[in-house]
Protein backbone atom coordinates (compact mmCIF):
# COMPACT_ATOMS: atom_id res chain seq x y z
CA UNK A 1 0.00 0.00 0.00
CA UNK A 2 1.41 3.17 -1.15
CA UNK A 3 1.27 6.39 1.45
CA UNK A 4 -1.45 8.42 1.44
CA UNK A 5 -3.68 5.44 -0.08
CA UNK A 6 -6.47 4.03 2.24
CA UNK A 7 -7.16 -0.09 2.69
CA UNK A 8 -10.50 -1.19 1.91
CA UNK A 9 -11.06 -1.87 5.65
CA UNK A 10 -9.99 1.60 6.41
CA UNK A 11 -12.69 3.59 4.37
CA UNK A 12 -15.02 0.91 5.65
CA UNK A 13 -14.38 1.96 8.98
CA UNK A 14 -14.86 5.65 8.20
CA UNK A 15 -18.18 5.31 6.39
CA UNK A 16 -19.01 3.04 9.56
CA UNK A 17 -18.62 5.74 11.72
CA UNK A 18 -20.24 8.23 10.01
CA UNK A 19 -23.29 6.00 9.62
CA UNK A 20 -23.15 4.98 13.60
CA UNK A 21 -22.67 8.88 14.47
CA UNK A 22 -25.71 9.65 12.30
CA UNK A 23 -27.87 7.22 13.31
CA UNK A 24 -27.10 7.62 16.72
CA UNK A 25 -27.68 11.20 17.07
CA UNK A 26 -31.03 10.74 15.09
CA UNK A 27 -31.98 7.99 17.92
CA UNK A 28 -30.95 10.43 20.20
CA UNK A 29 -33.40 13.47 18.42
CA UNK A 30 -36.01 10.60 18.62
CA UNK A 31 -35.65 9.40 22.03
CA UNK A 32 -35.18 5.98 21.57
CA UNK A 33 -33.41 5.42 24.80
CA UNK A 34 -32.54 1.29 23.87
CA UNK A 35 -31.34 1.75 20.19
CA UNK A 36 -29.20 5.28 21.70
CA UNK A 37 -27.72 2.66 23.76
CA UNK A 38 -27.23 0.41 21.59
CA UNK A 39 -25.68 2.77 18.99
CA UNK A 40 -23.72 4.79 20.76
CA UNK A 41 -20.50 2.36 21.02
CA UNK A 42 -20.89 2.01 17.33
CA UNK A 43 -19.24 5.23 16.47
CA UNK A 44 -15.55 4.68 18.77
CA UNK A 45 -15.92 0.53 17.07
CA UNK A 46 -15.38 2.33 13.59
CA UNK A 47 -12.30 4.39 14.94
CA UNK A 48 -10.57 0.62 16.70
CA UNK A 49 -10.90 -0.65 13.47
CA UNK A 50 -9.43 2.67 11.76
CA UNK A 51 -6.63 2.48 13.80
CA UNK A 52 -6.16 -0.81 13.23
CA UNK A 53 -5.32 -0.70 10.00
CA UNK A 54 -2.73 2.54 11.32
CA UNK A 55 1.13 1.53 12.05
CA UNK A 56 3.09 2.87 15.06
CA UNK A 57 4.24 2.30 18.60
CA UNK A 58 0.71 3.63 19.93
CA UNK A 59 -1.79 1.21 17.78
CA UNK A 60 -2.64 -1.25 20.48
CA UNK A 61 -2.78 1.07 22.99
CA UNK A 62 -4.55 3.54 21.21
CA UNK A 63 -7.39 0.15 20.05
CA UNK A 64 -7.35 -0.98 23.82
CA UNK A 65 -8.21 2.91 25.17
CA UNK A 66 -10.74 3.28 21.96
CA UNK A 67 -12.28 -0.32 22.85
CA UNK A 68 -12.54 0.36 26.58
CA UNK A 69 -13.74 3.93 26.00
CA UNK A 70 -16.94 2.01 23.63
CA UNK A 71 -17.26 0.15 26.90
CA UNK A 72 -17.72 3.29 29.45
CA UNK A 73 -20.15 4.91 26.12
CA UNK A 74 -22.48 1.76 27.13
CA UNK A 75 -22.19 1.37 30.70
CA UNK A 76 -22.85 5.38 30.92
CA UNK A 77 -26.12 5.70 28.81
CA UNK A 78 -29.22 6.37 31.37
CA UNK A 79 -30.66 2.63 31.63
CA UNK A 80 -26.82 1.25 33.23
CA UNK A 81 -25.93 4.20 34.91
CA UNK A 82 -26.78 2.49 38.33
CA UNK A 83 -22.88 0.33 37.51
CA UNK A 84 -21.16 4.29 37.37
CA UNK A 85 -19.50 5.67 40.12
CA UNK A 86 -18.89 9.37 40.02
CA UNK A 87 -15.07 10.14 40.98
Amino acid sequence: MSAGRRSEVEVLGWALFGAALTTYAAARLAGADTLRWVLKPLPVLALALVVSQRRGRARESVIVGLLLGAVGDALLEPRLQSLFLPG
